[in-house]
């Protein structure tokens, strides 16, 4: 159950970074949210995995406050996808 939370809240993440890429209206708390959520897992965890949230958590802010787009954001979607799918293929096996 809470590797779903988690990944829910990944999505959540992600469409935060997708609406900064693509300069579409966003909050300032919604970006401090989900980078903040992202950052804290990687602290949490410490793990290889985790590092990797960490450091698009700093993507993130750095995005919007300095309000760039670059190939980074397509490398992030590669790899949410690639939890997702992992996330998914390890729930099925557990059943």
């Amino acid at each position: 159950m809470i590797t779903w939370v988690l990944m829910v809240l990944d999505l959540l993440s992600l469409v935060s970074i997708t609406l900064i890429q693509f300069k579409l209206a966003t909050t300032f708390q919604f970006v401090i949210l989900s980078s903040g959520y992202l950052i804290s897992k990687g602290i949490i965890f410490r793990d290889n995995m985790s590092l990797v949230d960490l450091i698009c958590g700093f993507y993130i802010l750095i995005a919007f406050f300095l309000n760039i787009s670059s190939f980074i954001y397509y490398l992030i979607v590669g790899w949410f996808a690639y939890k997702l799918i992992f996330t998914i293929i390890f729930a099925s096996l557990n059943h």
